[in-house]
């Protein structure tokens, strides 16, 4: 079996495409360590389905001043000096000055993003990329927007719409392994043949390898309400699709030199579990301050 501790799952991104946004910013943490962090937004021009769409893929970037050992982190100079070295649509006069770049190899990595909903106050998850090196992409390189990753099968189920109808696609929940024996969860969507084989093929536990289409869309729907006199109301909203489309996969999960132990990661999912607890447990603190803090400036004191 692997090794948790020391194997990594493989966990790579490829992205190329146009610069549509850059966001950076600098900071401290609550104890007074600089940081840095931002955003690329990548226009990919890419097949989807067999449809061309229009992705925007969002890269996200952190890094401190310091390492732990006090010394300088050229990450944090890396990042700073992409606001001199790139140009984003949103800050070009034209498409044609925007960069074109590439985010890509074991640089660039699909993590989990876990927040509280502060509407429901329940934790909620996601996928996000995560790099810290842009490039400039080279004439030759197409736009795409793909990923591959080696992972853990810790479940299937049918995909529900928001009316609790299953669509026809199938949700693959993985567990990624990463530096020290952490897992990231995230969700993959299989569909037509991609989902009959892994139904027939892939079991809860196995490792499998996974490689597919990093969709990210947004769309603006207009429809009109009905009024109780004169001209309908005419509404627009915008809906947005963020998923991974599996078009790829391993025949059968690894043999067993190949493979995780199950016990391993039923250990690093406690891990992970404890760490949304605490994010949960952080979130309500915050919130009985607050609402302290709010009730004491109601009686002005």
């Amino acid at each position: 079996m692997l090794d948790i501790k020391k194997v990594q799952s493989k966990n790579e991104c490829n992205i190329v495409g146009i610069l549509n946004e850059l966001d950076i910013v600098e900071g401290k943490t609550s104890d007074g360590k600089d940081y840095i962090r931002g955003t690329a937004t990548i226009r990919v021009d890419q097949e989807v389905k067999g449809k061309q769409v229009e992705n925007l893929v969002s890269v996200f970037m952190i890094g401190n001043r310091l390492k732990s050992d006090g010394s300088l982190n050229p990450i944090y100079d890396k990042i700073a000096s992409y606001k001199e070295s790139l140009t984003s649509v949103a800050a070009a006069e034209t498409i044609a000055q925007a960069s074109r770049v590439s985010v890509s190899g074991k640089t660039a990595n699909l993590v989990e993003n876990m927040w509280v909903d502060k509407r429901t106050g329940a934790v909620r998850t996601g996928f996000q990329i995560s790099s810290n090196f842009i490039n400039l992409a080279r004439e030759s390189d197409e736009d795409v927007a793909k990923f591959e990753v080696t992972g853990v099968v810790l479940g299937m189920r049918p995909e529900q719409n928001k009316e609790g109808e299953e669509t026809g696609r199938l949700i693959v929940t993985l567990g990624l392994v990463g530096y020290a024996g952490r897992i990231n969860v995230i969700e993959a969507i299989a569909e037509d043949n991609a989902k009959s084989f892994i139904e027939d093929n892939w079991n809860k536990s196995d490792t499998v390898t996974v490689a597919g289409i990093i969709n990210m869309t947004q769309k603006v729907i207009t429809y009109t309400e009905e009024v109780g006199f004169g001209e309908p109301i005419v509404r627009h909203r915008t809906e947005s699709c963020r998923e991974l489309l599996i078009t790829a996969g391993s025949r059968e999960g690894a043999d067993e030199d190949h493979a995780y132990d199950e016990d391993d990661i039923k250990a690093a999912l406690k891990e992970r579990q404890a760490k949304k607890e605490a994010l949960l447990n952080k979130s309500k603190s915050k919130s009985a301050a607050k609402s302290t803090s709010e009730k004491a400036d109601s009686f002005g004191f």
